[in-house]
């Protein structure tokens, strides 16, 4: 009776260990499946941005654009997000070896590009300020001719004012208990 008992038990761990490895391999399509939402939802966005701006009615609107357009950097995200979504989800799902070295190459390629624009970046930091500082100027003259960059500038002020408010009041508090002795 008892050894009937064990080989039903020792049966069932094979099926729940079965259950479990089958349920291991579905989690990284379903992260992938969501990366693949999340890029046709940024591109749907993006084209519907562009839409109201009456840019997918007129191409030609795109070359007279004089700052930077938001809604570009919504695109080309939304976009690598779709692509290496499929290519990772597929390539799992169907155990494809090429969209996984796809997918796999493009992400190491992505944190190798991270990593040197870091790197030139600390080592060139006054050309980088003044790029930066010329972008901005132009963006600042165009503030009002788009509407997608002036919310995007108005929102960078405040998480700016906020950092600066927040720092500006961490050191009135150190100042203060500096001064007294509790």
């Amino acid at each position: 009776m008892e050894v009937g008992y064990l080989m039903k038990s020792a049966s069932e761990f094979e099926n729940l260990h079965i259950v479990l490895g089958q349920l291991l391999v579905q989690i990284p399509a379903l992260q992938l499946q969501y990366n693949i939402l999340a890029g046709v939802a940024f591109l749907g966005v993006g084209l519907w941005a562009w839409s109201e701006k009456g840019i997918l009615s007129d191409i030609s609107q795109m070359t007279r654009l004089n700052g930077f357009d938001p809604v570009v950097l919504v695109l080309l995200v939304g976009g690598v997000m779709f692509i290496l979504g499929f290519a990772g989800c597929i390539g799992a799902l169907r155990e494809n070896i090429c969209l996984l070295r796809f997918f796999c190459g493009t992400i190491v390629l992505i944190f190798i590009l991270e990593l040197v624009v870091a790197v030139l970046a600390f080592l060139f930091q006054d050309w980088v300020r003044d790029q930066v500082e010329t972008f901005f100027k132009n963006n600042i003259k165009s503030y009002r001719d788009d509407i997608d960059l002036q919310n995007l500038i108005d929102s960078l002020q405040k998480i700016i004012f906020g950092i600066f408010l927040a720092r500006t009041l961490i050191s009135d508090i150190e100042v203060v208990k500096a001064g007294y002795h509790f």
